[in-house]
């Protein structure tokens, strides 16, 4: 019995617990979340971060809750929208579309077009042809594409000046803050929005509770930088 009460006392000191283990994506872990860390900690979470593009498996302890992009909700899981996403094209400082902020990425050939094979792979709805769609702009067989692996290799190419990158909200605010990339074109809503999904025998614990208000409050500061 005394054994007993010391699994049972454990197990709702776990429950209470603000300690987390967080999957990520890597592109938003790179150009969003790692530098927020000190802030979460600041407010108390302490947060261990997996950085890993496949799904974790939660049922086996793999992570106590993860942070998603994507159209959602998450089946069997207890997923909670966090913010909706707009696709924007960015060019670095440097390029020589900054200084045209007139230009059309879709209709001006001479521009290369930087893609993010990631997009196509999770088929989140934000490729250039997704942009294209919902821009209602016909196909441009002429321009020229480079391909990366994942959103914050082709961001970074962007900001190096090899093209134009289409950039989603979050990825791209904190680096048009410093000034490293420029809008240009429009920019549109996506279906896909930012989710934090976690097991539902979870969904009451304090600390992923706290972790919802921290990363709102974050994901509203970081938007309000653009306003």
């Amino acid at each position: 019995m005394d054994e007993a009460d010391r699994v049972l006392s454990a197990a709702r000191d776990l429950r209470s617990s603000r300690s987390i283990r967080l999957s990520v994506h890597s592109s938003l872990a790179m150009r969003w979340l790692l530098p927020r860390l000190p802030a979460a900690a600041a407010s108390g979470l302490d947060l261990s971060i997996d950085v890993r593009e496949e799904l974790v498996d939660f049922v086996a302890g793999e992570a106590d809750a993860g942070l998603r992009f994507g159209v959602g909700p998450y089946p069997g899981l207890h997923s909670t929208r966090l913010a909706g996403c707009m696709i924007q094209p960015v060019v670095g400082a440097a390029h020589p579309a900054a200084r045209r902020p007139t230009v059309d990425p879709l209709k001006d050939e001479t521009l290369t077009l930087l893609s993010d094979s990631g997009a196509e792979k999770f088929r989140t709805g934000t490729t250039w042809r997704d942009y294209r769609q919902l821009r209602g702009v016909p196909e441009v067989s002429d321009h020229s594409v480079r391909s990366f692996d994942r959103a914050d290799l082709m961001l970074q190419a962007a900001i190096a000046g090899l093209g134009v990158g289409l950039g989603r909200s979050l990825l791209i605010e904190d680096d048009i803050g410093r000034g490293l990339l420029v809008p240009v074109g429009a920019a549109v809503r996506v279906k896909a929005a930012y989710w934090l999904v976690t097991k539902p025998d979870l969904a009451a614990n304090s600390g992923i509770r706290s972790l919802e208000k921290w990363l709102k409050e974050q994901i509203r500061l970081t938007l309000g930088q653009r306003t």
